[in-house]
């Protein structure tokens, strides 16, 4: 929007309907427009180990669980924009988790690079955050963790512009039952513009 670029691309494809809606973080509404998008299939998820009990986002907000997470290296990544506002729906936030007691260890790369799924193996962690889904689910799941996503949040994110997705055990054998994930798919390339009153 400050000029410095006339087109632009993003992931996932929802944090432009995010945008262009003016759902938090982006207020007022940023007026951009799809041009095109590079199809990609991906999700966000929350894994946590099965010794803490926990079977829902909510039990961490509920229990103040001090939590020791593996989030995604990369500061400025879009994952981190997903996270805060799925905790946001659920009454809390990272911080939260800090001042419970809780720890945030930001280490580079997908969630099976060195020092993260690795690190909750050796109980140093007991859960991740991240998205390329597919590359840490499964793993996860070895490793006796619990995906944790659930209603009624998934119907407010929805009202944001997240959409829900799903891990079903046709693709991850282990899970108990199929579970709903935040979809990550989609890169558009996107132009903004001013306002205008037809498109």
């Amino acid at each position: 929007m400050n000029g410095e670029a006339d087109v632009a691309i993003c992931n996932p494809g929802a944090v432009l309907a995010m945008a262009l809606h003016g759902a938090p973080p982006f207020q007022p509404p940023v007026p951009v427009r799809a041009i095109m998008v590079l199809a990609q299939f991906d999700r966000w998820g929350l894994v946590v180990a099965e010794s803490t009990g926990l079977t829902s986002i909510a039990d961490i907000r509920d229990q103040r669980y001090p939590l020791k997470v593996s989030p995604r290296g990369q500061r400025n990544h879009s994952v981190h924009l997903v996270t805060d506002q799925v905790l946001v729906a659920y009454g809390f936030s990272l911080s939260d988790i800090i001042e419970w007691g809780g720890e945030l260890r930001y280490t580079p790369g997908l969630g099976t690079a060195p020092g993260r799924m690795d690190a909750v193996k050796r109980g140093e962690l007991n859960a991740l955050i991240d998205e390329a889904f597919h590359s840490f689910a499964g793993r996860a799941l070895d490793n006796g963790m619990r995906i944790l996503v659930e209603e009624p949040q998934l119907s407010q994110l929805e009202g944001m512009g997240l959409r829900r997705q799903f891990a079903t055990r046709d693709e991850f054998p282990k899970l108990a039952a199929d579970v709903t994930t935040i979809d990550f798919s989609g890169w558009p390339v996107f132009a903004a513009r001013a306002p205008r009153t037809t498109w």
